[in-house]
């Protein structure tokens, strides 16, 4: 009740912006205005039946291309509304359909727009037969005199294929986007107010799955004839089947009653990739200085037929070794055959022979992880070098030779 409520108020207020109603009357009339008082049934688990006569004048053609007859039901059902009652509709002789309480439109009293199809509607006059089925708790149920039957221009989001919900891929591998299409089409001859969404969070609540871009709502007018489409993408998760929630439309019937609608449920089931990831240590040279910065590659190698999605790539670095810069630690995508080159820089604080290592871990399959081969880096001790010792020697001959100069004559 209280998300109706809210679509209310926005349905509401969205109908003052736009400044126009939805649902034209081509002619309406009612049971009252044709002779036909209250018809009561009195009674728990009482079923009585009435007849209504009525005549469409000849301007108002049920036939044309985008007409709607309908008969709107005014009830009022006691003692407690909402609970177990339906109403049995036959037209002409021909049965129709049997309504139940979830299909009134109930607040101080009741409603129930029930449509006359054009197949047994008459040029002449037309018999509706109502049959009102009381229950254990709606003991009392009365079809008042203001009921009507009218045609109408209505939208019409009824017809199959009218509000459906499409996946690009059905086999998708665990954290590869799929795009999801919610298509609403407006097979009616008038404008209608909806709202259209990704009906709930729950299957993300669960963390089967993320919506990572796109559009999930469209609130608006749709012309007759007219169609939205929305895109969004999502990542699975987890393993196996998954059945996305389905759709939700919240629309204007024409008659100011919000109605809703759920489009059929879309179903993916998720596979496992190969997993085969080759990462090994790229060194641009064996030996270095302590103190001097070592620039090397963490090369990440898909050896599997499968993209592997989501990614995470760690350095495991021994102590006396301090990483200068960083690598990139998250891969989207890895198709097959493909390497992708981290570049990164590490600092010797000691000498040594230091073995440096990484992991990859596989984010959406439980943290689980491959190990990359070890690649051995050796930090050597400055040593003077001969040609320093050389230098000094020159320097003290050429001191020698300026104190002789001066002084050794």
């Amino acid at each position: 009740m209280e998300v109706m409520n809210k679509w209310h108020f926005l349905l509401l207020g969205l109908l003052v912006l736009a400044g126009q109603c939805f649902g034209a009357v081509v002619f309406e009339r009612s049971f009252g205005e044709m002779g036909y008082p209250d018809f009561t049934v009195d009674g728990p688990e009482t079923r009585e039946c009435t007849e209504i006569r009525f005549v469409f004048p000849n301007d108002a053609d049920f036939n044309a291309e985008g007409n709607y007859a309908i008969a709107s039901l005014h009830m009022l059902l006691l003692p407690i509304k909402g609970k177990k009652f339906y109403v049995e509709t036959e037209l002409n002789g021909e049965k129709v359909s049997s309504y139940l309480t979830e299909e009134f439109a109930c607040e101080a009293s009741c409603w129930l727009r029930a449509s006359l199809p054009k197949e047994l509607l008459k040029e002449g006059e037309n018999r509706l037969e109502l049959c009102l089925n009381n229950s254990v708790d709606v003991t009392k149920s009365v079809l008042k005199a203001e009921s009507k039957v009218g045609i109408y221009r209505l939208a019409d989001f009824s017809q199959d294929g009218a509000f459906v919900e499409l996946a690009d891929n059905a086999t998708p591998l665990i954290g590869e986007r799929v795009e999801i299409a919610l298509l609403l089409h407006n097979y009616g001859s008038d404008a209608g107010l909806v709202e259209m969404k990704h009906a709930r969070k729950l299957a993300e609540d669960k963390e089967a799955y993320v919506v990572v871009d796109g559009s999930t709502q469209f609130v608006g007018s749709i012309g007759a004839g007219e169609s939205v489409e929305l895109r969004y993408s999502i990542k699975p998760r987890v393993l196996g089947s998954i059945s996305l929630p389905p759709a939700i439309l919240y629309y204007d019937n024409g008659f100011g009653e919000q109605k809703q609608k759920f489009g059929e449920m879309v179903t993916i089931n998720v596979k496992e990739p190969e997993r085969k990831v080759n990462a090994f240590v790229i060194k641009d040279r064996e030996i270095n200085l302590v103190g001097d910065t070592s620039e090397m590659q963490l090369a990440v190698k898909n050896e599997g037929r499968d993209a592997l999605f989501n990614l995470g790539v760690y350095l495991e670095l021994p102590e006396g070794i301090s990483l200068v810069e960083e690598p990139e630690s998250m891969i989207d995508v890895l198709f097959p055959g493909e390497t992708k080159n981290l570049g990164f820089s590490v600092r010797g604080n000691q000498e040594g022979d230091y073995k440096i290592g990484c992991r990859v871990v596989y984010r959406d399959l439980n943290l689980s992880e491959s190990k990359c081969n070890q690649a051995s880096l050796v930090f050597e001790k400055q040593e003077i070098p001969l040609e320093f010792w050389g230098g000094i020697a020159l320097l003290i001959v050429g001191i020698a030779v300026y104190l002789y100069i001066q002084f050794g004559k």
